[in-house]
């Protein structure tokens, strides 16, 4: 698994064109023109923060709903995170708190029903990546191995343990979904109840939803020619 060295790269993990007007089209979700900072460092030490052993989705990002829905049949080449870069004695308290290292992984869902709140079926993944040499940047990942999408699915991130990923104060124009039940929402159930949905066909409710922050990650897509 390699870091992506450029855009083009993901274009062409589906081959070449057979004609212009079936050129691949190439998506990435969760991009936006001025992203928000990491909550770490922090100016106050008291302030730090990161999120662990859950899989997240943003429901919206500056008022856009749903900006990590999947517009079209295809493939999912790539994905990146950004990193705030946490002081040591920061990670050691994640680190206690949510397990070691830092860990994520890209994650494909599928709704179930019209549910409310809504339920998630686990239908791809990608293999866990350790974070911790990667803090302070933004890293991109290529998948060696594309995952299928389709359309209407939704790129998750799921986080094993804990990522340093979040930038929090933000509008309440900025939400997203946590693989909670909508009665352990409550930052007392974080180690007693939260956990990451990673078993490939499973359902989870994704029942809780917190407004003001975002998860900054991206999902590069490649639309199938052929679809």
């Amino acid at each position: 698994m390699g870091l992506l060295v450029a855009l083009g790269a993901a274009a062409a993990l589906v081959g070449p064109p057979a004609a212009e007007s079936q050129a691949p089209t190439v998506r990435v979700l969760g991009k936006t023109p001025s992203p928000p900072r990491p909550a770490c460092p922090a100016t106050d030490r008291t302030s730090c923060m990161a999120v662990g052993n859950v899989t997240i989705f943003q429901s919206m990002i500056g008022g856009s709903h749903m900006p990590y829905q999947v517009p079209f049949h295809g493939k999912l080449a790539a994905w990146s995170i950004t990193l705030s870069k946490p002081r040591r004695s920061e990670v050691r308290g994640f680190d206690d708190f949510y397990g070691r290292p830092s860990q994520a992984r890209i994650s494909v869902l599928r709704p179930v029903g019209k549910k409310r709140p809504p339920i998630y079926k686990m239908v791809r993944q990608s293999p866990i990546q350790e974070l911790n040499r990667f803090f302070g940047r933004t890293v991109h990942f290529a998948l060696e191995r594309p995952l299928n999408v389709r359309r209407g699915q939704i790129i998750a991130l799921t986080i094993p343990t804990w990522a340093p990923n979040w930038a929090v104060n933000l509008d309440n124009n900025n939400a997203w979904r946590a693989s909670r039940h909508s009665k352990r929402c409550d930052d007392s159930d974080i180690q007693e109840y939260s956990r990451p949905q990673q078993k490939v066909g499973s359902n989870r409710q994704y029942g809780c939803y917190f407004t003001n922050t975002r998860f900054l990650y991206t999902a590069t897509v490649v639309r199938d020619p052929s679809s």
